[in-house]
């Protein structure tokens, strides 16, 4: 129960985008917009199907556990990421800034790419639920590390984030997995994620 509650969790927000895509084909459809934006949002729909087709897989592989390593390029990784979840950014109003270099790890590219879905989808959430103005996401770079960090807020009782089932939004649906399936992916590859809270939000290296 709880791979498919992660799972589930995984899926959430792919199939809110679906959804979100389908009825904009819909409504252009009926109001006769040109046929390149219809098939733009098409291509949308389709990139996101195969995330969760992805991601099931990815799940299945976790459990036989007989993935085999590679090595990937971290910029490129979450460059893919930011490209999927483009259109939740900008309807969000969400800025993402980008800085230093890239370097390399040999490890699972697809499990990492969830790792950072579910930290930038969490601080979007964040954004939403505490009427954030100015939202912005901070991804460094440096030499062998990530820092993530945002102005949503902060978080209570920080050092429990990462614990199975610990949430802090169980009234707005938070399961307590995202946070407890990113540190559990990390540790398959020998690497940490501690978080603290900063000035006007939280940070994730």
């Amino acid at each position: 129960m709880d791979i498919i509650n992660l799972l589930l969790h995984q899926w959430s927000q792919p199939l809110n985008l679906i959804s979100l895509y389908s009825e904009l084909v819909e409504e252009n459809l009926q109001n006769g917009t040109d046929r390149k934006d219809i098939l733009r949002d098409v291509q949308k729909i389709r990139l996101q199907a195969h995330h969760m087709i992805d991601t099931l897989n990815e799940f299945r592989t976790f459990l036989n556990g007989d993935k085999e390593k590679s090595i990937f390029s971290v910029r490129k990784n979450i460059s893919s990421v930011l490209s999927l979840l483009e259109d939740l950014i900008n309807s969000n109003r969400v800025t993402i800034e980008i800085s230093g270099g890239d370097f390399q790890i040999f490890g699972y590219p697809n499990e990492f790419k969830h790792v950072i879905f579910n930290l930038l989808t969490n601080s979007i959430s964040i954004f939403r639920e505490r009427d954030i103005r100015d939202r912005k996401i901070e991804i460094e770079i440096l030499d062998r590390e990530i820092r993530i960090r945002d102005n949503g807020g902060g978080a209570d009782e920080v050092d429990k984030i990462f614990k199975k089932g610990w949430t802090t939004r169980k009234e707005k649906g938070g399961s307590g997995l995202g946070l407890y399936l990113v540190r559990n992916i990390l540790d398959r590859i020998g690497a940490e994620i501690s978080a603290r809270n900063i000035r006007d939000g939280i940070e994730f290296s």
